[in-house]
């Protein structure tokens, strides 16, 4: 993952969740980073975004 770019890593999994979003949804792991996004970048476009494609998932990992 684009470690220090958010924008890069968010766009890169709303790009997977475009292919697959099941899978994306339904990955522990994916949902951790989602949540870890959100989290620390809040403000950021497409972080904001990410988070309402994964929907409520990536809240409930935390």
């Amino acid at each position: 993952m684009a470690v220090g770019k958010p924008e890069q890593a968010a766009r890169a999994l709303l790009a997977a969740h475009r292919q697959a979003p099941a899978e994306v949804r339904g990955r522990p792991s994916i949902l951790m980073i989602v949540t870890d996004l959100a989290g620390r970048h809040p403000r950021v476009t497409e972080v904001r975004e990410l988070a309402a494609a994964v929907g409520e998932q990536a809240w409930i990992s935390r």
